[in-house]
């Protein structure tokens, strides 16, 4: 019997000129066990530290960049700049910021960024004006998520929309006078009435809630026009959701996302739609 800590040989081939010749094979001797070169181990390797809550709570995230555009107030000789958003987490307060960020596009890492926003609540979605001189971005320091306007030149970020349930997207008219924003919107907003949503929540259809957001109260994601200067102006009141939407290049189109089917809950498919600011027209693109 053979024991596991034997070892293996290879057998001779046998001879096939005479089957009743007998054969033998070779046995290695303890001679040359013992001359054998042993298998050298395996280098220890040095153990990493296990990640522990501080190494997480410590974690810094960046994203969404935003490159400034070419030949406009905000590119220099070091090139263009770029907005970006820094994440991070507040245990004693048990609670996460954020705040924008500036970097020149051609620095490396010797070249540090800079910090343009408090970053005491969360700042958020840096989007450059077409000229380059001014930054938009999302912020709740005002209790809500609204619109703010940073000066390149100098000087503090100032609310631009004021819209009653927030932003939730946006971007520039392609001349820099006016921003399209997203928010949710329903008719009882433009009536003076008191608002007993919150009381009872009565589900009447499978789309009732945002991901992230909760319970819609009836309300659906409408397409607003909001100056630099003055008041927002709403431009649909759909009994859908408008969502993805873009400008044209010359300022007169938007382009959306909707389903504008007569039960859109039942399906999740959407069409592609423009809308002609001049006319009020809404044309279909794509099928549903």
């Amino acid at each position: 019997m053979i024991e596991p800590g034997d070892i293996p040989t290879t057998p001779r081939p046998l001879s096939l000129t005479n089957d009743n010749e007998a054969t033998t094979i070779q046995v290695p001797t303890s001679q040359a066990i013992a001359t054998a070169s042993p298998t050298p181990a395996p280098a220890a390797t040095t153990a990493l530290p296990f990640v522990n809550i501080d190494d997480l709570l410590a974690i810094q995230l960046a994203g969404d960049p935003q490159v400034s555009p070419q030949n406009t107030a905000a590119a220099s000789s070091s090139g263009p700049l770029i907005a970006f958003v820094v994440q991070r987490c507040n245990p004693e307060k048990n609670t996460t910021s954020s705040a924008i960020w500036l970097v020149h596009s051609s620095g490396g890492k010797t070249d540090p960024a800079w910090q343009v926003t408090s970053g005491e609540q969360h700042d958020f979605a840096p989007r450059w004006s077409p000229d380059g001189r001014g930054l938009a971005f999302l912020s709740d320091r005002s209790g809500s998520v609204q619109i703010y306007l940073l000066p390149l030149n100098g000087g503090e970020a100032r609310q631009v929309s004021h819209l009653r349930n927030g932003v939730t997207e946006y971007n520039w008219k392609p001349d820099g006078t006016a921003i399209l924003a997203q928010s949710p919107w329903k008719p009882a907003d433009d009536r003076d009435e008191s608002d007993s949503s919150n009381i009872a929540y009565v589900y009447t259809r499978l789309d009732e809630q945002w991901d992230g957001m909760g319970y819609k109260q009836n309300r659906h994601q409408q397409l607003w026009l909001i100056p630099l200067e003055g008041e927002a102006t709403r431009i649909t009141s759909e009994p859908v959701d408008i969502v993805q939407s873009c400008w044209s290049p010359d300022g007169s189109e938007i382009a959306f996302c909707a389903n504008r089917r007569s039960e859109p809950d039942l399906s999740v498919s959407m069409a592609l739609w423009v809308l002609t600011l001049a006319t009020g027209q809404m044309r279909r693109l794509t099928p549903e």
